[in-house]
């Protein structure tokens, strides 16, 4: 999940990012903390997913993984947040579990090799359920 308010300057790591996710099918969704829908799709870039800006989903996202602009806290119902924007959530497409909250920063240190990086958490990740699921029979 992508959230962000004003994040134009990774602008080059994300196309370099958003061209690898095409090649191994997975998706960005975007999940937007722009005050208008205007402002929303000036950010929206053409190959991201994203949650409507006028859906209730938006908001439960947000409380569910703890991720919002500071501005936002009091119209969510939150005290506090783990995670400022920008934030790019990582999740298992298999087990729908996070494989890393820190996105942002996996794409500054390895640019497009986060992909591959997340691509092994996943199945690593899937390879131990797989294990614990047999271990429990």
């Amino acid at each position: 999940l992508w959230t962000s308010a004003n994040a134009k300057e990774e602008d080059a790591e994300e196309s370099s990012v958003t061209r690898h996710l095409q090649r191994h099918s997975a998706s960005l969704v975007y999940v937007s903390s722009d005050k208008t829908l205007e402002s929303m799709q000036e950010y929206l870039r053409p190959n991201w997913m994203s949650v409507p800006f006028d859906s209730p989903d938006r908001s439960k996202l947000k409380q569910h993984f703890r991720t919002c602009a500071k501005n936002e806290l009091d119209d969510l119902n939150m005290e506090d947040r783990d995670r400022e924007i920008p934030a790019l959530l990582v999740l298992c497409g298999e087990t729908h579990q996070v494989l890393t909250y820190h996105g942002v920063e996996d794409i500054k240190q390895r640019g497009a090799d986060a992909l591959p990086h997340w691509l092994q958490l996943a199945e690593e990740l899937v390879v131990k359920e797989k294990d614990d699921e047999e271990e429990g029979e």
